[in-house]
């Protein structure tokens, strides 16, 4: 695409480019700012318990994939579809509130009865249980609303402030190993002010209030969320089980060393990420393949780009994160490098084409799929292999590789690339 093709798409888009621009500021902060806070933590606490406190957010992850329940993506496609209509926008917001309130109170309960009476879960009790502040943030900040409005102004702005509000607090406040248990009442503190702020502009600036809603309409979204919290519980599985895997088998030293490399990906990969989430309700409302190829491009190689930038820079990134004591996360990062590219695709084929066209089920197969994949990697690593970080990350970039080439020959069966 010309750079004057380019212009004319980005100008029958405003709103898309300008929530594009919102939502890069709230990735970057979500992502960037903590990893600012990384050198410092690391240096203060020192790796080991470091990997602890990295160690606690992977167990929490799992219940935070339960309570997410797939509503972040099939949340925007029913508010994107009923953004007029206020009271069944409250209706639809107040059906996921409340079902998410549930899974957390839940979960959150199970996690400190676990804390109690297995044994191994002792030594990191009050790690654990201050760490479910991961819990609190995904009932209370609704991002999938704002996006599904395509209102991203104000929360971006709450959410700025609430990052350097947790970035000075880390500053002032960790000094030495012994405050490791701050780290996660800052985090839980901030979540509690940025989430309180956001449920006030819902209520108030846009009048969507929580109701108790219907059996009927809860049955509805938790139905809409499903296959999608299927293909997340494939997908996030194994995301978090690499660092317990690392944790219980390696150490808490290689914890902080898989983290820091998966944490600088995860930055590299936001502008994936903002394309998405920014064009999704678009996508959903008019099924536009055109539209989505012309995205795939862009998104492809912008990404390119992006992998290729980051493998010259790698070790220098690791360094300066990092120090010296985590190098080996070098070869780390640039194994995890290649998912950039591929994730790339396999959203373009997953979210933005079988999702939005009513192949939910289908995508949810086909992440499952990836999930067994990963388990059947992680078996023969065990039985024939050994664990190591290096084998670890070779299982998840083919597993990335496996769920791209999979969702892309979904698409060509129902006849979904070619579609015009």
């Amino acid at each position: 695409m010309n750079l004057k093709n380019l212009r004319k798409l980005l100008a029958r888009n405003k709103v898309i480019v300008s929530n594009f621009s919102y939502l890069s500021v709230l990735q970057i902060c979500n992502l960037l700012i903590p990893l600012l806070a990384y050198p410092y933590l690391i240096r203060r606490l020192g790796s080991e318990v470091f990997g602890k406190v990295i160690f606690a957010q992977a167990i929490v992850s799992y219940l935070v994939i339960v309570v997410n329940f797939g509503f972040n993506i099939s949340g925007v496609r029913s508010v994107s579809l009923f953004r007029e209509h206020k009271h069944k926008l409250s209706e639809i917001f107040s059906s996921i509130f409340w079902v998410k309130v549930s899974l957390c109170l839940f979960l959150s309960a199970l996690l400190v009865v676990a804390t109690f009476f297995i044994p191994a879960a002792k030594e990191y009790q009050w790690l654990l249980i201050l760490t479910l502040w991961m819990c609190i943030y995904e009932v209370l900040f609704p991002i999938w609303y704002f996006q599904g409005i395509e209102r991203m102004h104000y929360i971006t702005i709450v959410t700025l402030s609430a990052k350097f509000i947790f970035l000075v607090a880390i500053f002032i406040l960790i000094k030495q190993p012994d405050d490791y248990l701050k780290v996660p009442i800052i985090q839980g503190v901030t979540t509690l002010i940025t989430g309180a702020v956001a449920l006030y502009i819902i209520n108030k600036r846009h009048q969507v209030h929580i109701l108790v809603p219907s059996l009927r309409t809860m049955r509805k979204e938790i139905k809409a969320a499903l296959p999608i919290f299927i293909s997340n519980i494939s997908i996030q599985l194994y995301l978090a089980t690499n660092k317990v895997i690392v944790g219980l088998f390696l150490g808490m030293k290689e914890v902080a060393i898989y983290d820091l490399a998966e944490k600088i990906v995860s930055v590299l990969k936001i502008p994936q990420s903002l394309i998405t989430q920014t064009i999704f309700p678009k996508i959903n409302r008019e099924k536009n393949i055109l539209f989505i190829k012309k995205m795939y491009k862009i998104s492809l190689g912008v990404n390119v780009l992006i992998f290729c930038s980051a493998f010259i820079i790698a070790e220098f990134m690791v360094v300066i994160l990092g120090g010296n004591e985590l190098t080996k996360g070098t070869e780390i990062l640039r194994i995890l490098l290649f998912t950039i590219p591929v994730t790339a695709m396999s959203n373009v084929f997953g979210v933005q084409l079988l999702i939005p066209f009513g192949f939910n089920k289908t995508f949810s197969k086909g992440i499952v799929a990836s999930g067994i994949f990963y388990f059947i990697l992680i078996m023969a690593i065990w039985f024939f292999l050994k664990f190591t970080i290096t084998n670890i990350t070779y299982a998840t970039v083919a597993t990335e590789i496996f769920v791209t080439l999979l969702l892309y020959y979904l698409c060509r069966k129902h006849n979904l690339w070619q579609k015009r």
